[in-house]
């Protein structure tokens, strides 16, 4: 049976080895011993978010507090190639169901996208509330699928600002469309796929509208850009998401 993970904040586990002693307070300690119940003797694991993951034992737990006994320390390798989710705002929380989604499959960071045909607006009064409920939702996803390295979910942005993020070297934009000539298979078993996955979402109309904002945006020869496929029909946000972030899991488990 897997061990109940809890989340500390980064640092905490730094130079922690077999045998320290660590006291964890606050909602995680609290939901580790009056909602999970957890007795003295019993085995948790905590994670850091940053990729650094200790297994050890209750020691002594009383309300929103807890004292863990560390048996073992490990830090897990930054995975490459780094998988980023670009996920454009959608109606009726589609948008955070990719985003939970994608986080339990390892996407390693989630960008919010204001696509020019969003109908989804963050303005200015809700915009960091808004921002808050998707890190609440990677975070949620992260420790549901155990992870020790949770995604950042980084600041809304445009397609101008994206246009940047995909400036930078070593990115690779994969941009879906049905119809694109190579598949998506085809894209993550060719070496050149080691580059951050940016994923545009949504339908036709909203994918040519904002592929040419993007085009204007961008510095000629400055970002290079596939357009790939799944199969030859119009697939939803949350497939697409799907999809992609599975098919670069598995490439870098057998890279």
């Amino acid at each position: 049976m897997s061990l109940p993970v809890f989340k500390v904040e980064p640092g905490r586990l730094a130079g922690l080895g077999p045998g320290a002693a660590l006291t964890v307070t606050g909602p995680e300690a609290r939901h580790a011993v009056t909602v999970r119940r957890l007795a003295p003797g019993e085995r948790l694991e905590l994670v850091d978010g940053a990729g650094t993951r200790a297994t050890g034992e209750l020691r002594a737990g009383d309300r929103d507090s807890m004292e863990v006994g560390v048996v073992s320390v490990t830090t897990e390798p930054a995975r490459t190639p780094r998988l980023v989710l670009v996920q454009a705002l959608a109606k009726g929380d589609r948008d955070l169901l990719a985003v939970e989604t994608a986080t339990e499959l390892g996407v390693d960071a989630v960008v919010p996208w204001q696509a020019d045909r969003s109908i989804v607006r963050w303005k200015k009064e809700r915009a960091a509330k808004s921002h808050e409920k998707w890190v609440h939702t990677v975070a949620a996803a992260a420790k549901q699928s155990r992870r020790a390295a949770w995604p950042e979910v980084l600041p809304l942005s445009t397609t101008r600002e994206l246009a940047r993020l995909l400036g930078e070297p070593g990115t690779r934009g994969l941009v879906l469309h049905e119809e694109a000539h190579d598949s998506l298979a085809d894209l993550a078993a060719h070496p050149d796929a080691r580059a951050a996955l940016l994923d545009w979402l949504g339908a036709v109309l909203r994918f040519a509208a904002t592929t040419r904002g993007l085009a204007e945006a961008l510095v000629p020869g400055s970002v290079f850009i596939v357009v790939f496929t799944i199969w030859q029909a119009l697939v939803p946000a949350l497939v697409a998401a799907l999809a992609s972030a599975a098919v670069f899991s598995v490439v870098r488990l057998v890279q």
